[in-house]
């Protein structure tokens, strides 16, 4: 069972450190409209009203000496706490001084994060008393922040990765039908343990992007040049016969490649999602980068904002970065508050898929 913070807080935590785990992925420029630091908000401002010292930890990018700094994520945190927010590397740690709050230097800077290393981990639970794991999006990595550090200090989940659970786990163990799971992106084989999982339960699930076109070659159609993933192409042969699993009737073209799913299918998608009572979204439904080819994608957005009575879950970078089409995250709520918003990518379809999370498994066994 995971502790969470705020549920194990008592008077003996005033005063202590706490090392939060968090994620600050965001491509650079894109500081300052990060949907993921407002998420993770709630939890720091829990830590600092009840008068506890907080240790940031993120990642940002790949693993690599020249990943992107998260020193322009300080101002921003200081702002948003009303606290002044220092910013150290791993080795300058100890020069911290009085700051009520630390946000250290990216941890894939570090090669010893991604091997879960024993003695980064050990170095990384020296920063604190505890530690709290808000970062759901990379808890299915065994980390040496997510996994290695819970075995020398006491740990807990966050108040967003409660969120991130409890959304999750309701739409697929308590699902109200019809249930309808939309599977867009680049490859269908990272998707395909959440089709397997969930195959009894959902009653439809529409494709869109790279999934659509090799549904489409495996049932014997052609798609051109257009991206599929032909290392998934028997695995999928299970399915391709079935009603439930439906692929587009038509494409936006361009150069002989499918760009995005076309008109006809996006009137019979919308059909589906406007009577569904439980919608699960991964992966946008074309090249919506490309406002010739948002459509699909558009008017799913446009269909699930619109049907109030469904929960939804949304996850994925690209599919939430494809909100702007229709709205802001912030507006989101004010639409449809039954829209739950994931930070998790790989992560939520693991859980959707009915897998087993490192992290998750790591703050279970914690009994420090």
């Amino acid at each position: 069972m995971i502790r969470y913070i705020d549920e194990v807080y008592n008077s003996s935590f005033r005063g202590k450190t706490c090392i939060v785990r968090i994620d600050l992925n965001e491509t650079e420029g894109n500081e300052q409209n990060s949907f993921r630091l407002q998420q993770v908000l709630p939890t720091l401002r829990f830590l600092l009203e009840h008068d506890m010292r907080v240790v940031i930890m993120s990642h940002r990018g790949r693993f690599s000496e020249d990943s992107p700094s998260l020193k322009p994520f300080s101002s921003i945190l200081s702002q948003e706490l009303g606290v002044s927010v220092a910013f150290a590397s791993h080795a300058q740690f100890s020069d911290r001084g009085d700051k009520k709050v630390v946000l250290l230097d990216n941890l894939r800077l570090h090669r010893e994060e991604q091997e879960n290393d024993v003695h980064f981990s050990k170095q990384l639970a020296s920063f604190g008393d505890f530690y709290v794991n808000d970062a759901f999006s990379v808890s299915h990595r065994a980390h040496a922040s997510i996994v290695g550090i819970t075995k020398y200090i006491p740990s807990y989940g966050g108040l967003l990765l409660r969120d991130e659970l409890q959304h999750i786990t309701e739409v697929t163990k308590k699902p109200r039908h019809p249930f309808v799971v939309l599977i867009g992106g680049a490859k269908i084989s990272d998707k395909l343990g959440v089709i397997e999982h969930l195959w009894e339960m959902v009653d439809w699930f529409l494709l869109g992007g790279g999934p659509a076109n090799t549904v489409h070659v495996a049932r014997g159609g052609e798609v051109g040049s257009s991206l599929i993933d032909e290392e998934a192409l028997d695995a999928v042969q299970p399915f391709i016969d079935a009603e439930k699993l439906i692929a587009p009737d038509d494409f936006e073209i361009e150069d002989g490649a499918y760009r995005d799913i076309g008109k006809q299918t996006i009137v019979r998608y919308q059909e589906v999602l406007r009577t569904a009572k439980t919608i699960v979204w991964s992966g946008p439904m074309g090249m919506f980068e490309k406002d010739r080819f948002a459509g699909g994608t558009r008017a799913m957005w446009e269909s699930i904002l619109e049907n109030k009575e469904a929960r939804t879950v949304v996850g994925g970078g690209e599919t939430l970065a494809s909100i702007n089409l229709v709205t802001d995250y912030q507006s989101l709520a004010a639409m449809n508050k039954n829209v739950f918003l994931s930070t998790g990518g790989g992560a939520m379809l693991k859980l959707l898929a009915g897998e087993t999370l490192p992290g998750l498994d790591a703050l279970h066994y914690n009994k420090l």
